[in-house]
């Protein structure tokens, strides 16, 4: 197993980081790999893949991408990297009754005999057999699932990012990277079911959150909607840190189901209603 010497976090993912990375490669600094996801979680912010995969192919380095979020029924990222992992727990199942993931290399990767030889000398097939079954039954449909979801969760994301106690809704089409995940998306894909949704107050963060009439846990992809104070569980201990990358601690994540698309509208709204009215906008 490979031991990592040294590892530099890129936490926005932005033009600024991109353009110091590609400074620092300029200058002499060399890398083994670089990771990413489309879009990130919970910024829902996409990588510059196009960018990065000639800074790749000009420095020698792979670049692994997670497009669990993303699914690669909305996206297509092959093109530009060496490795897609793909958490296989979330839409592609969407059942939340089985785990599993899943390795693509690359065959046309410089790198693909490298990877894929180190990625076999560590598989081990120990995947149950009912579990197996399960995951073969939950993912039957996962095209029709995945798309459904994308298009409740637009509508949803385009309705929230109006409310006016709302600061913003991170959303692959609503934030600034949108055109890098555009670069990627499939003919007929959407923008995936995850967003996450800061407001001016936090108050209006705890009194949406506290009515949304929907499950909370902190999975994503399941086939029922789930919301979660995201920084709180996950970032407890670093509530600072995560706020640094633009994760503040009152942010509220929330993964689309399949219910329809308009009762879930009039949840949404309902929750939306309940913010007090009197409450003062702050500025950053």
């Amino acid at each position: 197993m490979t031991q990592w010497r040294k590892f530099t976090l890129y936490g926005h993912g932005n033009k600024i980081e991109l353009d110091q990375l590609e400074d620092d490669l300029i200058s002499g600094h060399r890398i083994s790999a670089l990771f990413c996801e489309i879009p990130s979680n919970p910024q829902l912010r996409s990588p510059d893949l196009r960018r990065l995969r000639t800074l790749a192919d000009k420095y020698d380095f792979a670049i692994a991408c997670d497009d669990t979020i993303g699914s690669f029924i909305n996206v297509n990222i092959l093109p530009y990297v060496d490795i897609v992992m793909t958490s296989l727990t979330k839409s592609f199942s969407g059942g939340s009754d089985v785990m599993g993931g899943s390795v693509v290399v690359n065959p046309r990767s410089a790198h693909f005999h490298t990877i894929f030889d180190a990625v076999s000398s560590e598989w081990e097939d120990n995947f149950f057999p009912a579990d197996a079954i399960t995951l073969s039954k939950n993912c039957s449909d996962v095209v029709s699932r995945v798309l459904k979801s994308s298009f409740s969760a637009e509508a949803i994301a385009n309705f929230i990012n109006r409310h006016p106690s709302v600061k913003r809704v991170n959303y692959p089409s609503l934030v600034e990277s949108r055109k890098f995940y555009e670069q990627v998306k499939r003919k007929d894909g959407g923008y995936g079911s995850l967003m996450s949704i800061i407001f001016h107050e936090p108050t209006a963060a705890i009194e949406f959150y506290d009515n949304l009439d929907v499950p909370k846990g902190p999975s994503l992809g399941t086939n029922f909607t789930l919301a979660i104070p995201y920084a709180f569980l996950a970032h407890f201990k670093e509530l600072d840190w995560a706020a640094s990358y633009d994760v503040p601690r009152h942010i509220v994540r929330i993964s689309v189901g399949l219910e329809d698309t308009e009762k879930l509208l009039r949840v949404v709204e309902k929750a939306l209603g309940c913010i007090s009215t009197n409450l003062t906008v702050s500025e950053e």
